[in-house]
Formats: C-alpha cells, sequence, structure tokens
C-alpha cells in the first residue's frame, strides 16, 4: 500500500474505543470504514484530492508539487462515507489538535514511551485555559470520560409484541431441528449522491445448517433503529416455522428479541461467530 503520511483525531471517548477496537484487530478491515469517529489529516498525490480540495488550494493561493505532497482533510462519522470538513468547528478543532500534536511530537521524539497511558489509563492530554482573554494550553494526564454505553446500531429497547399474536403463532409454526443466525450491521455499500453518501444498515436472518437468506432488510444509518423482534416475528409468521435457537454476536440483540423468543419457546444463544451469516454476508458482498 505504501507510505501513509497522515494524522487522525479520534474525537472523545466514542473515538478512542473505536481506534482501540481497531488496533486490538477485533473488527473486519470493512467495519474499520463505517466505524471511525474522527477528522483526519493526510498528504496525498494529487490525483487523490476531489475538485473541492483543489479549488480551496487556489483560493488559498498555495501550490505544492510531488508524491505525497497535497494536503486533504476529511471528516469520519459512524456510519457515513469519508467527507470534507463541514463547518468551522470541525477546522477549529483540527488545527488545535495539529498543532499540539506537533508540539508534543517535538517534545518528546527522544521518548515516545513517555506519551503512552498509564497502567491505569491515563493519556497525556492538552487542556486550553483561558484567563484575562489570553488562552495558554497545559499538558496533564487524564482518564477518558466514561459514556453511558457506546453507539450502537441496534435498537436497545425490547420488542412490544401481542402476546395473543404469539400465542397463536407458538401453537401454529413448525418448530425447526436447525438455528437462525441474526446479525445487524453497516455494509460497506455506499448509498445516495450528492450529499453526503451512507453506509446503510444491513439486517441479515440465515438458516445455520443450510445457510439459506431467510430474510435480508436495509435501513438507513440515521433516526429509529430497526427492530429485529418485528423483522423476526414477520419471517416466523410468513413461513410459519421458527427455529430451536437463534444465534447472536451479543446480548444486546438478543435483548431485543427477548419478547419473541420468550414467546415463541425459543432459545437464545450468544456466540463469537456467525459462520453461516458471514458467508452470506460475504457472497451478499461480492455482488456489488
Amino acid at each position: 500500500m505504501g507510505e501513509v503520511f497522515a494524522l487522525n483525531v479520534y474525537r472523545g471517548t466514542e473515538g478512542l474505543k473505536g481506534m482501540l477496537r481497531m488496533a486490538s484487530g477485533e473488527l473486519r478491515p470493512d467495519e474499520m470504514m463505517v466505524a471511525q469517529s474522527c477528522l483526519m489529516a493526510s498528504f496525498e498525490d494529487r490525483d487523490q484530492l476531489e475538485k473541492e480540495d483543489t479549488s480551496i488550494i487556489k483560493q488559498l493561493g498555495l501550490k505544492f508539487r510531488g508524491a505525497k505532497a497535497w494536503p486533504m482533510f476529511r471528516t469520519y462519522d459512524p456510519g457515513f462515507v469519508p467527507w470534507f470538513l463541514t463547518g468551522r468547528e470541525q477546522v477549529v478543532f483540527l488545527t488545535a489538535a495539529l498543532e499540539q500534536a506537533s508540539l508534543l511530537a517535538g517534545q518528546h521524539a527522544k521518548n515516545p514511551d513517555a506519551l503512552l497511558p498509564t497502567p491505569d489509563g491515563e493519556y497525556v492530554v492538552r487542556v486550553p485555559e483561558t484567563s484575562g482573554g489570553v488562552s495558554t494550553w497545559t499538558t496533564r494526564r487524564l482518564k477518558p470520560q466514561e459514556k453511558a454505553r457506546k453507539a450502537s446500531p441496534v435498537r436497545t429497547e425490547s420488542t412490544a409484541v401481542d402476546e395473543l399474536r404469539l400465542g397463536r403463532l407458538h401453537k401454529a409454526v413448525q418448530k425447526l431441528p436447525t438455528h437462525w443466525e441474526v446479525d445487524l450491521f453497516h455494509a460497506p455499500i455506499p448509498v445516495g449522491e450528492g450529499e453526503r453518501p451512507y453506509y446503510p444498515l444491513m439486517l441479515l436472518i440465515v438458516d445455520g445448517h443450510s445457510g439459506q437468506i431467510l430474510h435480508a432488510g436495509m435501513f438507513e444509518p440515521w433516526g429509529e433503529r430497526p427492530d429485529i423482534g418485528y423483522e423476526l416475528l414477520e419471517l416466523a409468521e410468513r413461513v410459519q416455522a421458527a427455529p430451536r435457537q437463534v444465534w447472536a454476536l451479543g446480548e444486546e440483540v438478543l435483548a431485543t428479541l427477548e419478547p419473541v423468543l420468550r414467546g415463541l419457546k425459543i432459545r437464545g444463544v450468544v456466540t463469537d461467530e456467525l459462520p453461516a451469516l458471514e458467508e452470506a454476508r460475504l457472497g451478499i458482498l461480492m455482488g456489488f
């Protein structure tokens, strides 16, 4: 891939946790693109820039020559295609980050390990302070602010269901000697033109034994999250069948399914991998 000349500024606790997940290898390569929350300043070849980039360079009267010499600035937001900086706040924030990162890099060039977090999770932080109208920066070690929970594409509340509907369905459906695998994820397939494209949420329900895709749905990444429990209930009614187990990658997904699983007497299983669904996912993405 060659050398990369860039600085990524991960925003807040959410951005830091996303970066750590990428560094740990927890995320697939296609997931990294849609999981980042950061601002990026990079130096690229001329042909990597868009007309919006070169227009600003011309307006400022700047000139650059050679490989990896052209500045490019982007914002990365979960669920969206990397985009141009969209406002003064982002420009000011990234400018300050570049200045302070350059200062710290110079101070610790001979001892970069001094910038590593402490065992109890404190990071080197540059903090602005204003006194008498004058702003100064000081260096501290601080722990990231705690968040109530990380942003997730999964609907956090359980599905509200009609108990009578569930009872009738439980008696009517055929119980299959198989399990269904369920997942909701950002598909790395940009959608939209003109305004900022986004990566849609994709819901897949796959038969774990046969590998058959039983249900697939696409949703916009903003607004109300997809109701996975409702989708599962609709599927069971449509095929008049239900599995003995439903597999998911996390407790969060199973929590939203709990009323439906309980009503249909289906066992929920948290697993580290969904082999049938992963094969189906790759097959779908290869088609684009």
